[in-house]
C-alpha cells in the first residue's frame, strides 16, 4: 500500500474534542479526514524535529562533557 492509499481506521475521543476537530474543518474548509491528517502529519513533523533538537543537544552536551 502506498503513502497515497487510504484506509480506515477508528480511535476513540472525547465528544467535546470530536465536535471542535469537526467545526474547525468546517472553518478551514477542508474534509475531516483531510483536516485530521494534515493534524496528524504537523504533529509528527514538530515531534520528529524536537527529537532531532534533543539528540543534537545530548550529543553536544556528552561531547562537553567528555572534554
Amino acid at each position: 500500500m502506498g503513502d497515497d492509499d487510504k484506509r480506515q481506521f477508528n480511535i476513540y475521543l472525547p465528544d467535546s474534542l470530536i465536535r471542535a476537530v469537526k467545526i474547525a474543518s468546517v472553518d478551514a474548509r477542508m474534509s475531516l479526514s483531510s483536516y485530521v491528517e494534515q493534524a496528524l502529519r504537523q504533529h509528527l513533523l514538530i515531534e520528529a524535529k524536537a527529537k532531532r533538537a534533543g539528540d543534537e543537544a545530548a550529543a553536544l552536551y556528552r561531547r562537553e562533557e567528555q572534554a
